[in-house]
């Protein structure tokens, strides 16, 4: 419609092996370069060796990392409670996460629904957020019948009683899958922090 397009072939490679998304954008065998391939610190040092390209760090560092919570057959079966859910996001420095791990380039993800996104400022009103609160965190924890212990665990309460934790020590295990850097960083520093708590 516009007349002949002025490149006449685009080649498009998966390549696997962040290293070599990076040796070839350094060495100018790839034009761009683009999804979640590279890490944010691999992106960040490529960028400050890059001298006939620019990279935009903050797609490097836009997309979320999430955490799942196992729904079928929860164990510990409180999982499957939002107010325990959302104790665990109060223990979460979401914040610090993304200052760390993403050099603060992309927000805390409190909706599905990015800043960036023109449908946010529909949804921005109704997003509830969860900050870094561990004392509302311990509060949803004692009322949803659990008590610290001896052992500085969270323990469930026995029946009657009000502060005598007589159950098990209260365990959440985290899983992810290999081969995501940031995604592996996050997950130990949220269970780090979910086990000071």
């Amino acid at each position: 419609v516009l007349g002949r397009p002025r490149v006449d072939e685009v080649e498009v490679r998966f390549i696997l092996d962040p290293n070599v998304i990076v040796a070839s954008v350094l060495a100018g065998t790839v034009d761009l370069a683009v999804g979640r391939g590279l890490s944010f610190e691999q992106a960040s040092q490529a960028s400050s060796q890059w001298g006939q390209g620019r990279m935009d760090l903050s797609f490097a560092a836009a997309s979320w990392i999430a955490l799942f919570p196992q729904f079928v057959n929860p164990e510990p079966p409180i999982i499957a409670e939002v107010r325990f859910r959302r104790a665990l996001l109060h223990l979460t420095d979401r914040q610090g996460l993304v200052d760390t791990f993403q050099g603060g380039l992309t927000p805390v993800a409190d909706s599905y629904v990015s800043p960036g996104q023109s449908e946010y400022k529909d949804v921005a009103a109704g997003i509830v957020r969860y900050g870094y609160d561990p004392q509302r965190a311990a509060q949803l924890l004692e009322e949803l019948g659990y008590a610290r212990g001896p052992d500085g665990f969270y323990h469930e309460r026995g029946s009657g009683e009000r502060s005598n934790p007589s159950g098990p020590a209260l365990r959440v295990e985290v899983r992810t899958t290999s081969g995501d850097d940031l995604r592996d960083k996050v997950l130990y520093a949220t269970a780090d922090a979910w086990q000071k708590a």
